[in-house]
């Protein structure tokens, strides 16, 4: 969560465009959770994915059935999509009768490609028209906001456009200056940064001598002139190319940006690696991290650092997340105390999920995380495999979903300051765990008056405030926080259909979607949610029961947990009911 150390940040008449900013922002982040993430399709790229699955069924007489949540998950879209709402209505009215009453999936298909036809070329125009209404002074309609956001990143992500550059640009754009003209006008020049145009770069690198000649690719060259002129850290790239490495050169790459160019430039280099590979595996097939990149618009080149690995960085790095897969699995894995063959069954699925983070393939990647959740939940009876996998997930995201937005909520208003954040949490005196403080200050009545010092401790950051205040208002009603998870877990469902779409595009045709990056962090998202889930569950019960039994036992807790919720619609979120709603008890 970034906040600008800028004058206009502080400003009223900005105070829309800092919020469009931090949730732009907070979208491409590398550690952004899952519930903030832009979406993985927009209604324009849902209409392009219904067209795309249709075809590929009808190609390999595949069931019909697999396209039905696609179009529910478009209905579903399309219907709260403001952009569509304003500019589409008619058309999209036309399309929700024939998603809504037409049998055939065949005349469904042809009414979403009519519609796709009537949008295609002004969709992403409408949007950011849409965005501008909103962008001047302070933030009303941050839900609608927070809607359109999501499907412009979603658009640009989809397009082509790296999470890396997209968020590089808003810094220099935004949290790096200071801005002097109008809201409107300042976001108009920030649109005018992302053409639809791809751009021809080319991409210096540093390699090892056998990898330079065992690639034999026309793009792929020893370069043996001067390199371009930078205006910093060329030294440094220089002192990694002494022999026995070469500098080879990819010429005209074409992408949207760089760090899409660079991606080329290395899949390229993997490749060659991988087939070096068949013949001798103990050479020496490398790269460095670091490339020198020119373009048109900037033929004294500059330097783009370390690899775009997502998935790596993002949880090698993170403390957390090292305890909830390796620190609460020891007992488990290490002291054997599942049954065989459970315990082979879990220790293959923490061994796959490791393989995921060594391979260079995104397409590896997800069949390999894919497999490892598979493998982990029990095997389908009379049900589909997928529809086994959706159902145990889904329990398990029931299980930790509200608990997670409160803890993201905690993290998001610590870093608002530290120590003044821990003195308000210590006059919540009734708990001990800070966590349940700050449900408390949030939520409850009783510490009303702490809950505006808070909101006062972070009206600096708009996304923080609003994220805090969709807590606090559905606290004030259960059915409200039912409705957030219902939401959230109907988006999971949806997601994990369509990353088994992609595994078995993958595995079944070697083709996969543009975006299969951002369908790797969901997955990996839901797998250390399953895991989680599982190496805490032998508070209660113990893993003699087995990993099948234990994930009934999981699904059951959460079906029977929905149901005394039921019972509590109408009332808020208290301390005695805390268990029941959010999963766990305050103490």
């Amino acid at each position: 969560m970034r906040v600008p150390d800028k004058k206009w940040a502080a400003k009223p008449e900005y105070q829309s465009l800092l919020y469009f900013c931090q949730m732009l922002d907070d979208m491409v982040w590398d550690f952004t959770r899952d519930s903030h993430r832009a979406p993985a399709m927009n209604t324009y790229h849902l209409c392009m994915e219904v067209q795309r699955t249709w075809d590929e069924t009808q190609a390999s007489s595949l069931r019909e059935g697999l396209i039905s949540t696609i179009l529910d998950e478009l209905h579903a879209t399309g219907s709260g999509d403001p952009t569509v709402i304003a500019h589409f209505s008619e058309p999209w009215c036309k399309l929700a009768f024939a998603l809504k009453f037409s049998v055939a999936q065949d005349i469904k298909v042809g009414a979403v490609a009519r519609f796709f036809h009537q949008i295609e070329h002004s969709y992403l125009k409408r949007c950011r028209d849409e965005i501008q209404k909103l962008i001047s002074g302070r933030p009303t309609q941050k839900e609608k906001m927070a809607i359109l956001t999501g499907a412009f990143c979603s658009y640009l992500q989809n397009t082509g456009y790296t999470p890396r550059h997209i968020s590089r640009v808003i810094y220099l754009r935004f949290f790096n200056r200071e801005l002097v003209s109008k809201p409107v006008r300042e976001l108009q020049a920030f649109f005018a940064l992302f053409s639809s145009r791809p751009i021809e770069f080319d991409i210096y690198m540093s390699v090892t001598e056998q990898l330079a000649a065992a690639a034999s690719d026309r793009d792929f060259v020893d370069y043996n002139g001067r390199l371009p002129l930078i205006t910093r850290d060329i030294a440094a790239f220089k002192s990694t190319n002494e022999d026995p490495k070469k500098i080879v050169l990819f010429h005209s790459i074409r992408a949207l940006d760089e760090f899409g160019a660079v991606e080329q430039a290395e899949a390229k280099m993997a490749l060659v690696r991988a087939v070096a590979y068949t013949a001798r595996a103990d050479v020496d097939l490398a790269w460095h991290d670091e490339a020198v990149v020119t373009s048109p618009t900037n033929k004294r080149g500059y330097l783009v650092r370390a690899r775009d690995e997502q998935l790596r960085k993002r949880y090698r790095d993170s403390a957390s997340y090292q305890f909830q897969v390796v620190g609460k699995a020891k007992r488990a894995v290490l002291e054997d105390q599942l049954p065989s063959p459970d315990a082979n069954r879990l220790k293959n699925a923490l061994l796959s999920y490791a393989n995921a983070f060594h391979s260079e393939s995104r397409a590896t990647q997800l069949v390999t995380l894919w497999s490892a959740l598979e493998g982990l939940l029990p095997a389908s009876n009379s049900e589909g495999r997928i529809d086994t996998v959706v159902r145990y997930s889904l329990a398990c995201q029931r299980n930790l979903y509200l608990r997670n937005l409160f803890r993201w909520s905690f993290i998001e208003h610590l870093a608002m300051g530290r120590e003044p954040f821990f003195k308000l949490l210590n006059k919540a005196s009734d708990y001990t765990e800070n966590l349940s403080r700050f449900v408390a200050l949030l939520c409850f009545p009783k510490d009303e008056s702490l809950s505006i010092e808070l909101g006062a401790l972070v009206a600096k950051s708009p996304l923080t405030t609003q994220r805090g205040f969709a807590l606090y208002n559905a606290s004030k009603n259960v059915r409200d926080l039912q409705r957030v998870v219902d939401a959230h877990v109907q988006r999971v469902g949806w997601q994990l259909r369509r990353i088994y779409r992609e595994r078995n595009r993958i595995v079944h045709r070697a083709d996969p979607s543009p975006n299969v990056g951002t369908l790797i962090l969901n997955l990996n998202e839901y797998l250390v949610t399953v895991f989680e889930v599982l190496f805490t569950a032998d508070v209660t019960r113990p893993y003699e029961l087995g990993l099948d039994r234990l994930f009934e036992a999981i699904l059951l807790d959460e079906e029977f947990r929905s149901k005394k919720a039921a019972e509590l619609l109408k009332k808020p979120l208290s301390a005695q009911n805390s268990m029941t709603v959010l999963g766990f008890a305050l103490q």
